[in-house]
Parts: structure tokens; sequence; C-alpha cells
């Protein structure tokens, strides 16, 4: 008997972001009340240290990061861009209203700490202030974009 594998539903990239952001809020108030659900598991087997570094420059934004258990975290120090554009997704717009509330991106639009996101679609967003594709938009040191690092890994 063959087994069947399902298949992930065919949504934009933008949507998933909104989906991981609504996730990311229901972590938020489920561990506020102490309930361990929903919780990120496994992540990406890439090595650790300079090669499993990512970056990305536009907009006026220079940001640094990775993948992790929890998605892709962008790093400490990671200057984020000043303006958003009118297209940025709302999900974007929302979560980098609150890393500025919680100051997590300071008044000079520096992230002070590291900070993880459910996908690496909503980090450029966050970073760059726009809609963007972050599968693409993060590249490594060799200018491999993360997409491409990923497909290398798996062959």
């Amino acid at each position: 008997m063959n087994a069947v594998v399902p298949t992930a539903a065919p949504i934009s990239e933008m949507d998933r972001a909104e989906m991981d952001a609504f996730l990311d809020n229901m972590r938020l108030i489920l561990s506020v009340l102490g309930h361990k659900v929903l919780e990120p598991t496994g992540g990406h087997s890439r090595g650790q240290g300079e090669e499993s570094l990512f970056y990305l420059k536009r907009s006026g934004a220079n940001a640094m990061g990775k993948p992790g258990p929890e998605g892709f975290s962008v790093m400490k120090g990671t200057i984020a861009a000043k303006n958003t554009v009118p297209s940025i997704p709302e999900a974007a717009l929302k979560k980098r209203r609150l890393l500025m509330d919680k100051g997590v991106i300071d008044p000079e639009f520096c992230f002070t700490q590291d900070w993880p996101f459910s996908s690496p679609s909503l980090a450029a967003a966050v970073v760059t202030g726009s809609s963007i594709n972050g599968q693409t938009a993060w590249k490594d040191k060799d200018g491999v974009s993360l997409k491409q690092a990923e497909i290398q890994e798996e062959t």
C-alpha cells in the first residue's frame, strides 16, 4: 500500500507571512498564559558560524540574519529602512510597529537584539519596509539566496 504524502497549500509568500504573524501572536498570548503549544520545532540543518549568515541590503536597510528553529532571526545591529512603502503587508507593518514599541528596533532603526521571525519574508518586509520575497532577498556572503542554499542542502 502506497502512502499518500500531503502537499503544501498553494498560497502566496505574503499570505504565508500573514498566517505566520497570526501564529506568532497566538504563541505570545498562549505562552503568557503558561501554555507551551504551537512552539516551533526542528530547524535548518545548515552549519553554525559565518556560512549560515544571510545579508540584505536594500531601501536603506543593512541587515544580517540566519535561519533557525523559530524560522528566521534578524541579528542585533541590523539597520532597518527608515521609511515604509504603501504596499508593505499589514502584518509586516504591525510587527515593525510592535518591535519599535518594545525597543527591539530603536529610534535609529537599529535592532537592539537578535529577533526571531516566523518566516524570512516577514523578516525581510519588516527590515526593508516593503513587500519582498525573503527566500530570494536574503543572500549569503557568496550571493547565494536562502532558497538556493536550501535547494543545495537537499541535494
